[in-house]
């Protein structure tokens, strides 16, 4: 389904979504407000799709609902005030700014190694650091796993049900999947499943400072500092989201003219699992893939950003 949008070659959008059938998308999306640019599926509409990493971006929005709920001061916390099992451990000084940044010093670990875990959280506590908290980047699959063990210290829930209550139910979001370890924890790390139009809504969550038709289901606060660079960061990002500048030559000027000069907000997962969130044309991007269809690099769609930022 193709709407239109006089800023953008119709004639474009549909290579774009040849390119995505070419590369055996399952779905692929454009939004922009509540109209639909173009919507493309490989099968059907209403097959929840795993989201894989994406999930990490919207397990982090736990945090945002206990900061909102104020059940946590901000994300300087150090997890050690409320999880008593590392206190006194090489991991007493992580804060939840270390796990949403991806800087907790944890060594690494792979996904197959938590995936076949009885417990994540025990194989969490039990992992050693490899550098200090706070010193470097270094991407985590198993940092995120705090969050679950935080959640479920503070609330009596798991993720998956704390998120359902206080975001899903909002968004209208009922058709999902999102799994669990044996121990009964919420996977944080890839284990959400969601259809390509209510994954959207949560670029829409974005644009709109955590508003969902007329109700602030997350605070302006939060949703502002969760999308700001860190500075002096490499790579950019967020809160468990990747930014992009939208011009790398203007960035000094725009930073001494006092403006925001990230434009894009995105997260991605295996396989080619893509949510794009263009700030300044308010677009929202999705395009996913089941590993089923998925049978070489070229199917991961790594040159879709260098395509919507050339098109857009």
């Amino acid at each position: 389904m193709l709407g239109t949008m006089n800023s953008i070659c119709q004639v474009k959008i549909k290579a774009l979504v040849q390119a995505a059938r070419e590369r055996k998308s399952s779905s692929f999306l454009i939004a922009q407000g509540e109209s639909l640019l173009c919507e493309d599926y490989l099968d059907w509409s209403d097959n929840p799709v795993a989201l894989r990493s994406i999930t990490k971006s919207i397990a982090g929005l736990a945090v945002g609902l206990l900061f909102d709920q104020r059940l946590i001061d901000g994300v300087d916390t150090r997890l050690s005030d409320f999880l008593p099992a590392i206190r006194n451990s090489d991991k007493q000084t992580i804060t939840l700014r270390h796990v949403l940044t991806h800087s907790s010093g944890l060594e690494g670990c792979s996904p197959r190694e938590i995936e076949q875990a009885d417990s994540a959280l025990e194989l969490l506590l039990a992992a050693s650091l490899s550098g200090v908290p706070g010193e470097k980047f270094e991407y985590s699959n198993l940092a995120v796993y705090f969050i679950s063990a935080l959640v479920e210290s503070l609330t009596s829930q798991t993720v998956d049900d704390y998120i359902a209550a206080n975001i899903f139910s909002h968004l209208e979001i009922e058709n999902y999947v999102w799994l669990r370890d044996p121990a009964g924890s919420s996977h944080c790390m890839a284990g959400l499943s969601l259809t390509a139009r209510d994954l959207a809504k949560f670029g829409q969550l974005i644009l709109n400072e955590g508003q969902w038709r007329g109700r602030q289901v997350l605070s302006r606060e939060w949703m502002r500092s969760s999308t700001l660079q860190i500075q002096g960061r490499d790579p950019i990002r967020g809160y468990l989201w990747w930014l992009k500048e939208n011009d790398l030559k203007s960035q000094t000027e725009a930073k001494s003219s006092g403006g925001d000069f990230i434009r894009y907000v995105s997260s991605d997962g295996e396989f080619g699992q893509y949510l794009i969130v263009d700030l300044l044309k308010r677009l929202v991007i999705v395009r996913q893939i089941t590993e089923d269809d998925y049978q070489n690099d070229g199917d991961s769609f790594g040159n879709l950003r260098k395509l919507i930022f050339e098109l857009f």
